[in-house]
């Protein structure tokens, strides 16, 4: 063996490490490597708030050099990711720095033709707040369509509420949740960004203060 090929192996494994520790911290039952069967570099399990599981498959890609906003990716790959039955994330790490991207291969997002052989995916960074996307996403089991050209457009079919925190920000908080998906500076801002997580949502959010039409600590839903 030559010492590029196990260079490269080790980056691999590392990166591999990385990924599967994220999934774990996001609350996975359980992280399979069924690649002998499947191809996938894993199978993950998420409960989904109503007694059951949702399975979700996991590709790794590795990489020493800096990502950018996109990752090439073999067609064939793109095509298996984006035309699979269940939830398919592609997860890119930067192994020098230790960071984590990812992308939601769909359907839709790109046309990868019998004639091209690599296709770049558009792939995001991930902070906290995409982190909990990721996590609610996996837990749904939701099959996304296009893949996201930044945070905000990543949707999701889940309810939300707006609710204030102690120090008079807005916190927005999928049912079920008790971590919040996102924190911002102003209640309008929450419920547009519940509208951006889930275009079909009617948010329930907190009152603030005395109207006619309620009191502090009640919660009206809101288009």
């Amino acid at each position: 063996m030559n010492s590029t090929k196990s260079q490269a192996e080790i980056v691999a494994r590392r990166a591999e490490l990385l990924v599967e520790l994220f999934l774990q911290d996001l609350g996975a039952t359980f992280v399979s490597d069924p690649r002998t069967d499947t191809g996938y570099d894993f199978i993950v399990a998420f409960p989904n708030g109503e007694g059951g599981t949702n399975f979700s498959a996991v590709e790794v890609k590795a990489t020493e050099r800096p990502i950018g906003d996109s990752y090439p990716l073999d067609a064939k790959w793109y095509k298996r990711l984006a035309h699979s039955n269940i939830p398919s994330l592609l997860m890119v790490v930067d192994a020098k720095q230790n960071r984590l991207y990812h992308a939601w291969p769909g359907e839709d997002d790109i046309k990868a033709s019998a004639n091209i052989r690599t296709v770049r995916i558009p792939v995001l960074p991930i902070d906290d707040a995409v982190k909990e996307q990721i996590r609610e996403r996996l837990a749904s089991g939701d099959r996304p369509g296009p893949t996201s050209r930044g945070p905000d457009t990543l949707s999701t079919q889940k309810h939300y509420f707006v609710e204030q925190t102690d120090d008079g920000r807005y916190a927005v908080r999928a049912k079920g949740s008790q971590r919040a998906s996102d924190v911002l500076d102003t209640q309008r801002a929450a419920i547009n960004r519940v509208h951006e997580l889930n275009p079909n949502d009617r948010p329930d959010v907190e009152r603030v203060r005395n109207t006619s039409g309620g009191h502090p600590d009640k919660w009206r839903s809101k288009g």
